[in-house]
């Protein structure tokens, strides 16, 4: 995966080096921008080229985004915080059952389990044996 984010920021960044190398007569040419402001009067910058203009938009458009979803990844970052606190307690509880279950399915210490298969006497009841040990659940 990061093999291909990195092909995919390189192809990005090369269309970038092509982009500003196709149209660098734009990009040198230097404008002044002007703000009318009816109460103060009229405001000159002085002459910025056209590559910082372009620089600067895009950096402000970042900004710009980055404080729109930030209030959604705050949300994301409790949410999962929250799942992950709900997934600690429900494995704690899960590993608490199965030593329950464990500890129910263990004999009580001391306790001599009988032996569940007789030997039989004759050939007959060699065959109601075996039918007894496959009629019992597990």
């Amino acid at each position: 995966m990061k093999k291909v984010k990195l092909i995919i920021v390189g192809i990005i960044l090369a269309l970038v080096i092509v982009f500003a190398f196709q149209n660098q007569n734009y990009f040198q040419l230097k404008h002044s921008l002007g703000l009318n402001l009816i109460v103060a009067g009229p405001y000159k910058t002085p002459e910025i080229s056209n590559a910082v203009i372009c620089i600067v938009a895009f950096l402000l458009g970042m900004i710009v985004f980055s404080l729109l979803t930030l209030s959604g990844r705050i949300k994301q970052r409790k949410s999962i915080k929250s799942l992950n606190h709900s997934l600690n307690d429900r494995q704690v509880e899960i590993t608490s059952l199965k030593s329950e279950l464990d500890a129910s399915r263990a004999p009580p210490s001391g306790q001599v389990l009988p032996d569940s298969v007789s030997t039989p006497t004759s050939q007959g009841g060699e065959e109601k044996a075996a039918a007894t040990l496959l009629k019992r659940p597990v």
